[in-house]
């Protein structure tokens, strides 16, 4: 069983504001300024998270200093539903396989960035840079799938019931699946990114990337050491903690590529902790078109407003369809 390193929590943490930046400005949470072409200072970050013992957090779902000054209300579970009489949450390599075709994308990069990039040698820029020479972005997702499979499954056989997340360990995650596959597996990135519209989902910017160490550091502290060891057993409450490290793990973005499976392991980790099976998104089904969209729109809501209530009722959603 792996262990982990005592986790902390800052007495008064240093956060980044809860309102969006504004046009032309810089923030902890915005990438550089898109009014000009040539990239502002970036500002001085904040100081890390100071650490203190992990047994002194409370596994709570009140709101964290980033979040509004009232947690959103439980989200009630749609109607319960029975797990299979066989389901096992402890069903490794099946659920691993699951967990990873659900998640299958293709290795086209989906950001706009700013500053330094680099994409492989005759991709026309849908593959970024890679250890395998690969240039089609189709090749390149099965790569990604197959890795990644393998690496659920070690992470999921090795991180016990009692392991408290770090981000140590989530660098450790990415860079065992994507080590072999990009130079840049385990390390924060060094270019600021921007996601691109999608559907109704407005173009989001994600933290900027002078600002990653110290928006980990605070994410640690006050999502990872807080909820994990996952414990909660009530439904409504579990999906909020989840919603809540998904989301604040998506709005820092801390890689070049691969954030939101990335997000979505973790989750699944603490899932199992509490003694729940991999959560099943229907990503790949006859509507995992109209699923993926609703996912975007959710995440979009907790992102933006702040707001993990939608977000929540969709991870409710995902367990209950697992079970």
């Amino acid at each position: 069983m792996r262990t982990s390193k005592p986790c902390a929590r800052p007495s008064s943490p240093t956060m980044p504001p809860s309102a969006p930046p504004t046009a032309g400005k810089t923030s902890i949470w915005s990438t550089t300024s898109t009014t000009s072409a040539a990239a502002p200072a970036s500002p001085s970050p904040p100081p890390p998270a100071k650490r203190c013992s992990a047994a002194s957090s409370p596994k709570t779902t009140t709101a964290t200093p980033r979040n509004r000054q009232n947690s959103p209300p439980t989200p009630t579970p749609p109607s319960p539903r029975k797990a299979k009489p066989n389901a096992s949450p402890r069903q490794l390599s099946a659920a691993c396989l699951v967990m990873a075709i659900s998640w299958m994308v293709t290795g086209v990069s989906k950001y706009g960035t700013t500053g330094l990039d680099d994409y492989e040698p005759g991709s026309n820029g849908a593959v970024l840079r890679n250890l395998v020479g690969v240039v089609d972005p189709v090749q390149m997702g099965q790569i990604e799938y197959e890795a990644l499979v393998k690496a659920q499954d070690k992470f999921i056989k090795s991180v016990g019931d009692d392991t408290v997340l770090s981000v140590e360990l989530i660098r450790e995650m990415h860079r065992s699946w994507l080590g072999r596959i990009y130079a840049f597996a385990g390390a924060l990135r060094n270019v600021d990114i921007t996601a691109p519209p999608h559907g109704e989902v407005p173009e989001f910017r994600f933290s900027h990337a002078a600002f990653l160490e110290s928006n980990l550091a605070a994410f640690e502290a006050n999502q990872l050491c807080r909820y994990t060891p996952c414990r909660e057993k009530d439904l409504g409450a579990l999906a909020l903690q989840l919603a809540e490290v998904q989301a604040e793990f998506i709005m820092i973005h801390p890689f070049r590529e691969g954030n939101g499976r990335v997000a979505r392991w973790v989750t699944d980790i603490m899932a199992l902790q509490a003694d729940r099976p991999i959560l099943d998104y229907d990503f790949e089904g006859v509507n995992g078109l109209a699923n993926r969209a609703e996912y975007y729109r959710a995440m979009h809501v907790a992102l933006q407003r702040l707001d993990y209530g939608p977000l929540a009722h969709l991870l409710i959603e995902a367990i209950l369809r697992a079970e």
